[in-house]
């Protein structure tokens, strides 16, 4: 239990760090930027109003922005990680190994309660 709580662990904060508190900062600013577009008074000058609105536009684009194309470079590091990699040996067991393993000797070893005997009357 405790070995795959810490990777859980782990990865929250990471997404907690690495996701939550950056999109949170984002919508706050645009709740900010929002706010101040919205308290402009009604006679306030054409270019105040036009750079209210294009701050907020540019604040909003950032809340929404997905960053696709860091996300395919990043794709594209980790496929390149693995390209030039060669196996020389197989990753299993030998079948000499794996008859020793499966024995009824050993699997009774392995057993985690004894066997069950019938009783006999």
């Amino acid at each position: 239990m405790a070995g795959g709580a810490l990777p859980v662990l782990a990865f929250s904060f990471l997404n907690v760090f690495m996701i939550v508190l950056p999109t949170y900062k984002r919508f706050m600013k645009f709740l900010k930027k929002s706010a101040e577009h919205e308290a402009l008074p009604p006679d306030a000058p054409e270019k105040v109003r036009r750079q209210s609105l294009a701050t907020l536009q540019k604040v909003s684009s950032e809340l929404t922005a997905f960053e696709e194309e860091d996300m395919v470079d990043h794709l594209m590091e980790v496929l390149e990680l693995y390209e030039g990699r060669v196996v020389d040996r197989r990753q299993t067991v030998p079948p000499k190994q794996m008859r020793a393993l499966l024995s009824s000797r050993s699997m009774r070893l392995m057993r985690s309660a004894p066997p069950r005997r019938m009783k006999l009357d």
